[in-house]
């Protein structure tokens, strides 16, 4: 018989948006992202949301800022309240978060968009161009919205539906994590003079997370509120748990960050900056002691460095490149590249590129790298985008320069993702914050990773 709950609900109503998170009477209900870097932030904006505005139904607060749950760099995210907290009847709030590429570099506070029925136009029409996509997304809210709290769903919104739903969750996530096998382990990522180190131990079907003796940030840095979205959305993808991050779910798993150090940013700027690359260091860190740590399957590493870029020209809005990266290759198969994982248009786009930038795409091919003698299995190949510039610009190059996982693994390295500038034959070096000043004539080449094969 399948059972009924708040929690599936919530997951079949937002299906269609990129990022969401539902909370419902101070508790997290779902929360779901690709990445796992909003499924942090989206629950931290509810909370600050509702811990500075007096929400009723209906209204709407806008986040950029990551510090205060929004989703930083060129992303805004949308909190609704759905129904405010009446007597024994807990409020419902939700979040989503969605692309808008023309509010990168954008400083905003959390600003109330919608009171009472009333939309801030002025703020609405301070944000351009991105403004449609903002009404698509409040429209989208609007109708999960009233889907959600049709009379036909009252019962699963009481107290004690919402208890009895995280009771069984905690039960089932416990039984999952028992299946493993208890003991403690250790990994460390470095990236040039930043480190990552994390001890993972696992007893009494809990998972605890100890990021004593990491760095502190000097390039990437995360919020708190970030790294628990990541670290649990990680888990929860290696369990193979079929529902999205509930409190449930991250009930069963325990994080020691010390203050200070990148997993726990102090600065706004720093983290900021970083996000996304930062995000995919840490994720990199947990799967590496995930990895030594559960050998019931040999499982390859997921190499989550896609080449990451940032194009600006004078008078247009910065555009933003993402070249994914080959698949590690897995005990069943071998790798694969981006074209064989999806059709190509889908995050990554040649044409998109020089529609929106005055380049010249010279070539898109897959990285020829050599195989390495004693792999079994080969890692799929990265990809080389080389372009032209037809006018002086800027770029900024978002990976970082040197990464590596240490530990134990039937894996050979991944291969790293890398930029090359070259000036009328001669090699350009870019600054120290990762920078290039581009030329016309200026040919760029960006080649994202190669995933790891088995040795």
């Amino acid at each position: 018989m399948i059972r009924f709950e708040a929690g599936l609900l919530a997951e079949d109503l937002s299906k269609d948006l990129h990022s969401w998170c539902w909370m419902v009477g101070g508790q997290l209900l779902r929360s779901h992202c690709l990445t796992g870097l909003e499924a942090g932030l989206l629950p931290h904006g509810i909370q600050i949301a509702t811990q500075f505005f007096p929400l009723k139904k209906g209204d709407l607060v806008l986040l950029k800022d990551p510090q205060v749950g929004g989703p930083g760099r060129d992303r805004l995210a949308l909190v609704q309240c759905f129904r405010e907290p009446q007597g024994s009847n807990p409020g419902v709030f939700m979040a989503s978060g969605f692309y808008a590429p023309t509010t990168l570099g954008m400083k905003l506070p959390p600003i109330p968009l919608r009171v009472n029925g009333e939309v801030n136009e002025a703020v609405m029409a301070a944000l351009g161009p991105c403004e449609p996509r903002l009404r698509k997304e409040i429209a989208s809210q609007d109708r999960i919205r009233d889907l959600a709290m049709k009379k036909a769903f009252q019962s699963l919104w009481t107290e004690k539906a919402l208890a009895e739903e995280t009771s069984r969750e905690k039960r089932d996530m416990k039984e999952k994590i028992s299946e493993l096998p208890e003991g403690e382990i250790s990994a460390e990522l470095v990236c040039g003079k930043e480190l990552i180190r994390v001890r993972l131990e696992v007893e009494d079907s809990q998972i605890n997370f100890n990021f004593t003796g990491t760095t502190a940030g000097s390039i990437h840095a995360l919020p708190l509120a970030a790294t628990s979205g990541i670290v649990r959305s990680t888990v929860r993808e290696w369990l193979g748990w079929p529902r999205a991050l509930s409190a449930a779910c991250a009930s069963q798993m325990s994080m020691s960050t010390p203050t200070g150090c990148m997993l726990n940013a102090p600065s706004k700027n720093s983290c900021e900056e970083k996000l996304g690359t930062s995000a995919s260091l840490l994720k990199a860190a947990v799967e590496a002691a995930l990895h030594r740590w559960d050998r019931r399957v040999n499982r390859g590493l997921t190499n989550y460095f896609d080449a990451k870029a940032i194009l600006q020209f004078a008078d247009r809005a910065p555009f933003s490149i993402s070249i994914p990266s080959g698949s590690a290759a897995t005990d069943a198969s071998e790798g694969q590249s981006f074209f064989d994982q999806r059709a190509l248009g889908m995050g990554f786009s040649p044409e998109k590129l020089e529609a929106s930038c005055p380049v010249l795409v010279e070539q898109v091919d897959e990285r020829k790298e050599t195989t390495a003698a004693k792999e079994k299995s080969t890692g799929g190949p990265g990809l080389v985008l080389s372009f032209r510039l037809l006018e002086p610009g800027k770029l900024y190059w978002e990976n970082p320069p040197l990464y590596r996982v240490t530990g134990k693994k039937e894996q050979s390295a991944l291969q790293s993702s890398e930029i090359e500038i070259l000036r009328k034959g001669t090699a350009v070096s870019g600054n120290a914050d990762g920078s290039f000043a581009l030329e016309k004539g200026d040919i760029v080449t960006l080649r994202s990773g190669s995933g790891g094969g088995l040795v």
